[in-house]
């Protein structure tokens, strides 16, 4: 008589368990991958838009860039609108001015003279902010827009460049990744064997790193492994001449900060393929050095 078997032996049952284990082990890491990089491209097609919208708006304002001087010497009566809804008006979208990436919380200059995101009042509540606003994961040029004007000239005495005058205009960042309002800059040699030296976008520990009191806002999950930080070591940019591309940070100080764990981790790292400014000076003298990175007299000799 012939016994007919009608279930697995525990020894099947073990090696199927296995099999679609080594079967996840595999296919999770892409399942996250995939995930990541179609974030990063939804990130660089609105960091684009949004350089479009600058680009109407400077071509409105008699080719101006958007002035946005330190809140703390600016204070003007009303509140002066935040630079993304000066934007507003040609992108019409709040969406785009969000990352999919960074779940963060951006950090905005008011009450100083600028009006949250999206609001409409001086002042105004966190009921009004919450009805209102909107989320922003981008910060500007520091000095294109004068967003590091500290004390030296007071409120308005640096008036906004002429976005023709900026000089290669495919390689100067005009958007960038940002939880705060203004990007941190580093000073660095523009190649290998160069004397001259070049601001590049910045990057900082989290501040919720062990020791940090950086801001770590301008590439998101910076309070892990750095070279994993944002979109796998990068981030997109936007530039003067109005595309955008993805750049990988590099890891590590700059001239004036070369630790990178040095004042509580400022300057962890930063994107060669992104310059704040061309031919900032010759030799490692010519960066800024203040320690609040003060660059208002250095503004006013470029």
């Amino acid at each position: 008589m012939q016994i007919r078997r009608n279930a697995f032996t525990l020894i099947e049952l073990l090696v199927v368990i296995a099999i679609i284990a080594i079967l996840a082990a595999i296919l999770f890491p892409v399942f996250a991958s995939a995930k990541s990089a179609a974030k990063k491209t939804v990130d660089l097609s609105d960091i684009k838009q949004l350089m479009v919208g600058v680009l109407f708006f400077t071509n409105d304002t008699d080719d101006t860039t958007i002035y946005l001087p330190y809140p703390a010497q600016y204070v003007p009566s009303p509140e002066a609108l935040w630079w993304t809804d000066q934007v507003m008006p040609y992108v019409k979208n709040k969406q785009i001015y969000s990352t999919p990436g960074a779940n963060g919380i951006p950090v905005y200059a008011p009450p100083q003279g600028y009006r949250y995101p999206g609001t409409t009042e001086d002042n105004a509540t966190t009921a009004q902010i919450t009805a209102q606003g909107y989320r922003n994961t981008y910060s500007l040029n520091q000095i294109l827009s004068k967003a590091d004007d500290y004390n030296a000239f007071g409120p308005g005495a640096l008036s906004p460049d002429v976005m023709t005058s900026v000089s290669n205009p495919a390689q100067i960042v005009y958007i960038g990744p940002g939880l705060d309002w203004f990007e941190w800059s580093a000073c660095m040699y523009d190649a290998a064997g160069s004397q001259q030296v070049d601001l590049f976008w910045n990057s900082s520990l989290d501040a919720t790193a062990p020791g940090s009191w950086g801001w770590g806002y301008e590439t998101f999950n910076m309070d892990g492994n750095p070279a994993d930080a944002g979109y796998t070591g990068g981030a997109n940019f936007a530039y003067c001449d109005g595309h955008a591309k993805y750049a990988k940070m590099a890891i590590g100080g700059d001239l004036v900060n070369p630790d990178p764990t040095a004042q509580g981790g400022l300057n962890a790292g930063w994107y060669p393929q992104a310059e704040i400014i061309d031919n900032a000076g010759t030799g490692a003298a010519s960066c800024p050095t203040n320690p609040n990175n003060d660059l208002t007299a250095f503004e006013a000799s470029h």
